[in-house]
């Protein structure tokens, strides 16, 4: 809560916003003192107008209001999150957006000696400042895994578990924060590998500079680990295995924090 920019203003209210004990005196008040402090909370520009020591009043308190204490989260989990922004804080820091991994591919044909690609990592983005009103709502995208190729046996699909009945594996999801319908940042998922081989591409970020994935490659007799990328995390999906399903990749991940 904010407290009013104008007129009555009272002790009570005073209390509300930063704390302490009955009855009340003003002189609790004073900017860096037992109340009104940095720690554990970050001042917020709005206290600026109260004093250190010396003479007091009301009407220093005018707009003044407690910022939230420091924090920090970490979406793991694949789908769309809502991040409300807390009290006091104007921009947040976005330690790290990883897009998820590709899926690697399977072999296409039961005996043969070509070996399924590796799934490609997720491009990655990291320590990127957003500006934020304090109380909006932010969306959080997590990348999904892409999903592993399906082998064939005898010309039929053995039942991947989700996987559409496709050689190639699937592309990793895409991470993100937006603003309502706006992109604020965005990490692209790695490219699925192919079942005849080739690797898939790894992802990118939009806008801002920051590290591709790695690329799988392919090897006769066995397929190949799925791309790496600096971060490790949202790693492409590999396949060691003739004949075998390919592995998906790992899902993405957004990381933010605020002081």
């Amino acid at each position: 809560m904010t407290l009013p920019a104008s007129g009555p203003i009272t002790l009570g209210q005073i209390q509300t916003e930063f704390g302490g004990v009955n009855p009340i005196g003003l002189n609790e008040y004073y900017r860096g003192g037992v109340n009104v402090t940095a720690t554990p909370y970050a001042l917020d520009a709005s206290c600026n107008n109260i004093p250190t020591s010396g003479v007091i009043s009301l009407s220093n308190f005018y707009g003044a209001r407690k910022k939230a204490a420091a924090g920090s989260f970490s979406y793991t989990s694949a789908g769309s999150h809502s991040f409300l922004v807390p009290t006091g804080i104007t921009s947040v820091l976005v330690t790290q957006v990883v897009g998820a991994g590709g899926g690697a591919g399977a072999n296409n044909s039961f005996g043969t000696v070509i070996a399924s690609g590796g799934g490609g990592s997720g491009g990655f983005l990291q320590n990127q400042t957003i500006a934020t009103t304090p109380g909006e709502t932010l969306t959080i995208t997590v990348g999904g895994g892409g999903y592993g190729g399906n082998y064939s046996f005898n010309g039929g699909f053995s039942g991947a578990p989700n996987n559409p009945g496709t050689f190639n594996g699937g592309p990793g999801g895409n991470s993100a924060i937006n603003r309502g319908a706006t992109v604020l940042l965005i990490a692209t998922g790695g490219g699925g590998g192919e079942s005849n081989g080739g690797g898939g591409g790894g992802g990118s970020p939009s806008g801002v500079s920051g590290g591709s994935g790695g690329y799988g490659t392919s090897q006769c007799d066995q397929g190949v680990g799925g791309g790496v990328n600096a971060l490790g995390i949202g790693n492409g999906g590999d396949n060691f295995n003739v004949c075998t399903f390919g592995n998906p990749g790992a899902v993405g991940r957004l990381n933010l924090s605020w002081t």
